[in-house]
């Protein structure tokens, strides 16, 4: 049904909500800044850094922001090589999904750095064709701008491919894009959210995507 599938990472490959919050939490210390609530972070992951520090620390003071942005990403690595797993039956369906001929994009708030470090770690990058990454757009999630820079790139139309993510960001994306969206009930957005901004599908675990495509 499709000939390309684009993939959020965060929350829909990678169950990296320990790692985040942890080098959110350790990066606020650092800046001398009082560690927030869990759920306070959790409710942004899959917004690009900058937009996470400006609305938690309430504040549009860019040096303070690309400080603190700059600390996160010095500290995530070690971190993430002891918190970061991949959720259930991702490898397994990602290769079914190359194998089949299907393409593949991940379309990520992280850096291209970050992600391909981690694709590289967990032995699925591979399985991953062409990504859009933080520093590839000026309009960010939920804006529809790597979406569209994924289809120009590889030459497919909106309606041959289906955009997967576990948040109401990326499935704003997706459907504003003009692709069929599809969003996964075990990340950081509950099913209610995820229907309310025009999923067409919701999934329980990623190897239900063979029902789609």
């Amino acid at each position: 049904m499709y000939k390309i599938i684009i993939f959020d990472f965060d929350g829909t490959i990678a169950d990296t909500n320990e790692c985040i919050i942890e080098t959110f939490q350790q990066s606020l210390v650092e800046l001398g800044f009082d560690t927030m609530e869990e759920k306070d972070i959790s409710r942004l992951i899959g917004l690009p850094l900058t937009h996470m520090y400006a609305q938690l620390l309430h504040t549009d003071d860019k040096s303070l922001i690309d400080t603190a942005v700059a600390t996160y990403r010095r500290l995530f690595t070690p971190i993430s090589e002891r918190t970061v797993t991949l959720f259930p039956h991702v490898a397994e369906t990602l290769r079914q999904i190359h194998e089949s001929g299907i393409s593949t994009a991940i379309a990520t708030s992280r850096g291209r750095d970050s992600l391909r470090m981690l694709l590289k770690v967990h032995d699925i990058a591979q399985y991953i064709d062409t990504d859009c990454c933080e520093e590839d757009v000026t309009n960010k999630k939920p804006a529809p701008d790597m979406v569209e820079r994924i289809l120009n790139e590889t030459g497919f139309d909106a309606k041959d491919a289906l955009v997967v993510g576990d948040t109401w960001f990326d499935i704003q994306m997706g459907c504003d894009a003009g692709c069929t969206t599809c969003g996964v009930t075990y990340g950081n957005h509950s099913r209610t959210t995820l229907l309310e901004h025009g999923a067409d599908h919701i999934i329980d675990d990623f190897a239900e995507l063979k029902s789609i495509y």
